[in-house]
């Protein structure tokens, strides 16, 4: 056995501590590419949420307004007239707005409205508007069913 010039250190024990130092960064590597995924994936959840929810509220905003245009003139929205469809942009998202006019003239009308964006369906809505239905000669809004489509 002999002693190396830096004290008690044989040379069987020169070098030993190289794959230790190996082992641990090959680790740490694989722990933060790990964590890196986990990141990004939650970024790109998050970022389609977020594009979803736009969405969602654009659609509703452009519903909400597709009834009120219903509300102004009594001849919209009843069989035989014309069902326009309605373009609107709220929050840079476009959507469209059909309705289809399923009600006789004289009676409350009956009109499914259906908002889409990006040429996808993402609510339907059927209303009844009952013209000049309360004591103030004011029609009223009656909203029978609301659905979100994915």
């Amino acid at each position: 056995m002999s002693r190396s010039r830096h004290g008690s250190r044989t040379d069987e024990d020169v070098g030993g501590a190289l794959p230790i130092c190996l082992a641990v960064t090959m680790f740490l590597g694989l722990v933060v590419v790990g964590l890196l995924q986990v990141a990004t994936a939650s970024v790109l959840a998050t970022r389609q949420l977020r594009d979803d929810r736009q969405d969602r509220y654009a659609a509703e905003g452009a519903t909400n307004i597709a009834i009120e245009y219903l509300l102004q003139d009594p001849s919209r929205g009843i069989s035989g007239s014309p069902c326009p469809v309605l373009f609107t942009t709220i929050d840079s998202v476009a959507v469209t707005v059909s309705h289809t006019c399923t009600s006789p003239p004289d009676v409350d009308r009956v009109i499914t409205l259906s908002a889409a964006v990006n040429g996808r369906i993402r609510s339907r809505v059927t209303v009844v508007i009952q013209d000049a239905a309360d004591a103030m000669g004011l029609s009223t809004v009656e909203v029978v069913s609301w659905t979100d489509l994915q």
